[in-house]
Formats: structure tokens, C-alpha cells, sequence
């Protein structure tokens, strides 16, 4: 028997989104306060290829920065390491050393090193089953009580049991110790946690502030922003981090690279990209030097982005107010909104946006014109304005919003009633997008649902007839995430394929021609989809190498391609 030791390159992720991009044979680690890590990527199978009668034997070790990772779990859903102390952000030295024991030859071929992987923050990991991994949960949803991300932070080792914490209960901030159950007293973590009842707020990162986790799930179906991937089969409540990643305006796209920098491209008449000026970019362009972005959203000529310490900014055009910064003067730099509010999540629609802040509390702001603010009247409001309400999502569409409550129950206003009016009796929606007269969500068992304008086949039920009401897409019940556009809509399912239907003209649905298709269709490449997002005449996608992909209208450069700015009728990789 011989060791021999093989030098891989990781990606570490702390708390949430940003990752950040590593040379080969070094990890770049942000801070954190967890020491328990999935790693992804580090199946040995996958990126040796050995002779055939060559075996790895079970004393596997992952050495970060000098320092041992204990492993606490590998088998074919990933691999969980525990590090003794958190390492600092800064490059190391990452290590896979394996005994490999040779029996009837004594060559050993490495054929190709492992490809980016990356640590996820797992919290001090859930009790009960673990997840299945990333890039999406494939197994049975967590059973334990305890919070991913580093809420509680003094959880009992190894990781919380199944009964309820006996620790300070949270009030907003990590706990001081484990959460006293059965139902948490402050702005709290996740779903059906602890004893089982829902917590009153959600899950956050570091503060419970409602950033998403970048780790584990916390309970059986999480009431808050949810974790790494497309939602496991218990399924999360709201999209995964990083879907929120990806956004497109009118003519324009933003972008959040895994590494926590913000990418914009296309138009900016209104300085809706942010970069001080007036002039369309035809290539993705980076905005500031900031590099803790979580999320960025895009209305007609607006982005509007989130730090991860919850600080909301928003450029572009304002004179209905949708800039949300107390007037309506364009703004071609950021700006920052309400800067005295911790936010937790924004969305932007044509000339509106709404935003939740960690509290769980909903707010409105911009065009109010036929009451899709939800605040009782049609006027435009300059600054965030209270919409009633406990909130887990606001989707703002084109004259309407639509919003799903912390009990799950789903809610719209806007073009009709002028205060939020629930849709239906269900509680079991976790998630939603609204286009242009349409909008898709998606319950707790993974159904597609969509209601509204139908004539292009945009809602995806096989007919062109418009539906006052949800209306099932398909018999499918694997869908993770769901985005709408103009005339169009994509989603993923849980075997990351990307799918597209509705209007197909300036090739936006990237099904290789400009046809109308009233049923989800598959897109051949990218095989494998994290993020999608639909605007009003193009869509972009991002694969797990991070790679953006985008198809449509080319016009203003809004695919991010170059001076070739035609249209492009299949998905195709930016330069």
C-alpha cells in the first residue's frame, strides 16, 4: 500500500452568497463562524480515472490551509467535513489525500484534476437526515429542528437534535445559544423547526435577517428564504439563493457572479445600469468594486441590488418613484433605499418594486396606477410604503403583484382590487414570478401553477385561453424555480434541465426558431441550469460552471454578446 497525494483546487462559500473564484491547487475561503462543510465535487470516481483494479480506501482525509477537515459524512449524496476553527478569508493550500492500494499493478493514471467544487456552509448541519447535496436535494427533506446558515450559534456538537433547543430564543440577531421551542419568540429561523411548529419569521444567515442561507435546510419545509439549490423533495419555501442571481429589465440584464460581484449589460438610456452614465454596454460590465452582493432584480429601465448586510440600492429610471429613494429624479449611479431598514429580499416589476425587510414586513414603491401597490389608492409612492401583511415573497409584474404569506397562502393586487386579496385557500405555495399579465408559481409538492394572459401560450397548459385562476402545467411535480417574461416563461426541473414556452418571437423561448409553443418545451444546452431569468423579448441562464447563456432580442447588446447584437434563437454562451 502507498499514499499518495493529490492536490485539488475547491471553491469555499461562508454564510450565503458571494463564492469567490480560485486559481488551481487553492482555496479561497470567506470568513465564517460554521465548521461544518458539504464539499462538492470531491467524489474521487468523478475525477480520477484509475486502473480498473485500483481501489480508494476508507482513511480519505481533506487537509484546507494545513488544517485537518474531520470528516463527518461520504457517500454518494457529498461529502461533510468539520474544521476545528474557521479559517479567514484568504488563498490555501487545499488537499485530498487518500491511501490507494494497488493489486495487481502499480500504475496509477490521473487523467484530469476535479473541477471546481465548493464547500457549502452546512451550519452545524441538521439533524436527523442530511441532504442529499447540491446542486439540488435529491432525498427525503430534513427531519431535524436544527438552522442552517450560523444561526444558534453555540449548537451542541455535533449538530442539534430532533428535540427543541434549550438555548436563548432568538430575538433577531445569532442566538446566543440554541433556540428554546416550541416556537421562538423574535424574528426566527426556518419552517417547522424545533418542536415542529413554524417559527413567526425566517431563515436567515449570520443575523436572521432573512438573507438565504447558503447552506442546509432547517426543518421539514423552511417558511423563509431557502438554501443551496433547486429545493429538495421536502421542498423550500421561496427560491434557492442565487436564483435571485440573475435578472432582466425591458432591454437590459444584471448578473451576480458567484464570487459577490455585480455584472450589468445592454441599455441605459436611464442609467439603469448603474455605472454613472447614459451608454449601453454591449458586454457584461462590472458595477463598483463591491464584492457582497446576494441579489439583484430588474424592472422596464431599473436594477436594484441587495447586500449581504441587507443594504438595498436601486439606479435608473424614477419619475414614478420606483427608485424607492424619497423622489423621482433618475438616478444612473446606485442609490441607496431606506438605509435606516435591513432588507431581506426585492423584486421589481415594470415600473414598481416591492421589497421585504427581516422583519418580514412588505413594502411597495413606485407606480401605484391601478392599485399594484396594494396600499388602497392608485397614487405613485417615492419610498417604501407598508403593504399589510407577513411576507416570505413579493413579485411585482406589469400593472399587478402578486405575494405569498408566511403561512404559505397566496395573494394579489393590482389590476382589480387595490389591497392584497388571497388567491384560493391553499397555504402550500413557496414560491412565484409575474410577467406581463401573467404569473407561475410553485407549491410545496413542486407543481407549476399559472394564471392570467394566455395567447401566445404563455401559462404553459397546452391551450392559448387566458385563466382567471391557477391553473396546473402538466402532471410534472419536480419543478425547483419558475421565471416569467413579457409573453414567455422557463423553469427548471429537479434534474436541472431547462424548459421554455409561450411567445417564441425574436427566438426568446431558444427553441431554434420564433414559433408560439403553449406547452414546456426542453432546451438541449445548457444540459444543466442553476438560474433562469425571462425578460421582456430575451432569457438568460446560468450552468453550475457559471457560465451565462442568453437568447432573444439582441438589440441595446441585452444578450451581453458584443457588437453583434442580432437576435439569437437558441441559448447561447457569453464570451
Amino acid at each position: 500500500m502507498r499514499t499518495i497525494l493529490l492536490t485539488v483546487a475547491l471553491l469555499a462559500v461562508g454564510c450565503g452568497e458571494p463564492a469567490f473564484t480560485l486559481s488551481p491547487g487553492v482555496v479561497d475561503v470567506a470568513d465564517v463562524t460554521e465548521t461544518v462543510y458539504h464539499v462538492e465535487g470531491l467524489h474521487p470516481s468523478e475525477y480520477l480515472d484509475v486502473e480498473r483494479d485500483l481501489q480508494l480506501r476508507d482513511g480519505l482525509e481533506v487537509w484546507i490551509g494545513g488544517q485537518a477537515a474531520h470528516i463527518v459524512r461520504a457517500d454518494a449524496t457529498g461529502l461533510f467535513v468539520r474544521l476545528d476553527a474557521p479559517l479567514a478569508r484568504g488563498f490555501y493550500d487545499a488537499e485530498l489525500r487518500g491511501p490507494l492500494q494497488l493489486f495487481s499493478s502499480d500504475a496509477l493514471e490521473v487523467t484530469e484534476t476535479v473541477p471546481d467544487g465548493a464547500l457549502h456552509d452546512g451550519g452545524d448541519l441538521d439533524a436527523g437526515l442530511f441532504d442529499a447535496g447540491d446542486p439540488m436535494d435529491a432525498s427525503e427533506p430534513d427531519s431535524g429542528s436544527s438552522d442552517s446558515g450560523s444561526s444558534d450559534a453555540a449548537i451542541e456538537p455535533p449538530f442539534d437534535a430532533s428535540a427543541p433547543d434549550g438555548g436563548a430564543p432568538d430575538v433577531g440577531l445569532p442566538d446566543a445559544g440554541p433556540d428554546s421551542g416550541p416556537v421562538d419568540s423574535g424574528l426566527l429561523d426556518s419552517g417547522l423547526v424545533d418542536s415542529g411548529i413554524p417559527d413567526s419569521g425566517f431563515d436567515a444567515g449570520p443575523t436572521d435577517s432573512g438573507i438565504p442561507d447558503s447552506g442546509f435546510d432547517a426543518g421539514t419545509i423552511d417558511s423563509g428564504l431557502p438554501d443551496s439549490g433547486i429545493p429538495d423533495s421536502g421542498f423550500d419555501a421561496g427560491p434557492p439563493p442565487g436564483t435571485r442571481a440573475l435578472a432582466l429589465g425591458k432591454q437590459h440584464s444584471a448578473h451576480v457572479r458567484g464570487d459577490g460581484t455585480l455584472w450589468v449589460w445592454g441599455a441605459n438610456g436611464s442609467g439603469q445600469l448603474g455605472l454613472g452614465d447614459g451608454v449601453d454596454r454591449e458586454t457584461p460590465v462590472r458595477l463598483g468594486a463591491a464584492s457582497d452582493w446576494v441579489q439583484v432584480t430588474a424592472g422596464d429601465s431599473v436594477t436594484c441590488a441587495l447586500s449581504a448586510g441587507g443594504a438595498l440600492y436601486c439606479a435608473g429610471r424614477n419619475r414614478e418613484g420606483q427608485l424607492g429613494v424619497g423622489d423621482t429624479t433618475d438616478r444612473s449611479s446606485l442609490t441607496r433605499v431606506d438605509p435606516g431598514r435591513n432588507w431581506s429580499d426585492v423584486s421589481c416589476g415594470s415600473n414598481h418594486c416591492c421589497g421585504i425587510d427581516a422583519t418580514g414586513s412588505g413594502y411597495c414603491w413606485g407606480s401605484g396606477a391601478a392599485g399594484r401597490l396594494g396600499i388602497g389608492d392608485a397614487s405613485d409612492r417615492s419610498s417604501p410604503t407598508l403593504v399589510p401583511g407577513s411576507w416570505l415573497q413579493i413579485a411585482p409584474g406589469h400593472d399587478d403583484t402578486c405575494g405569498i404569506q408566511t403561512d404559505g397562502s397566496l395573494w394579489c393586487w393590482g389590476a382589480g382590487p387595490m389591497t392584497p386579496t388571497r388567491v384560493g385557500s391553499s397555504v402550500g405555495w413557496i414560491s412565484l414570478d409575474a410577467g406581463q399579465g401573467s404569473r407561475c408559481a410553485l407549491t410545496t409538492t413542486g407543481e407549476l401553477w399559472c394564471w392570467g394572459d394566455n395567447a401566445e401560450g404563455q401559462l404553459g397548459v397546452g391551450d392559448t385561453a387566458s385563466r382567471s385562476s391557477p391553473t396546473r402545467v402538466g402532471a410534472r411535480s419536480d419543478w425547483g424555480l419558475v421565471a416569467t417574461g413579457s409573453k414567455h416563461a422557463c423553469g427548471i426541473t429537479a434534474d436541472r434541465r431547462l424548459h421554455c414556452w409561450g411567445k417564441g418571437s425574436q427566438g426568446r423561448t431558444g427553441l431554434g426558431h420564433s414559433g408560439d409553443t403553449s406547452s414546456p418545451q426542453l432546451i438541449g444546452a445548457p444540459s444543466a441550469v442553476r438560474i433562469v431569468a425571462a425578460g421582456e423579448q430575451h432569457t438568460c441562464a446560468v450552468d453550475y460552471a457559471e457560465q451565462v447563456w442568453c437568447w432573444g432580442k439582441g438589440a441595446q447588446g441585452r444578450l451581453g454578446l458584443g457588437s453583434d447584437t442580432s437576435d439569437r434563437d437558441v441559448p447561447t454562451p457569453l464570451p
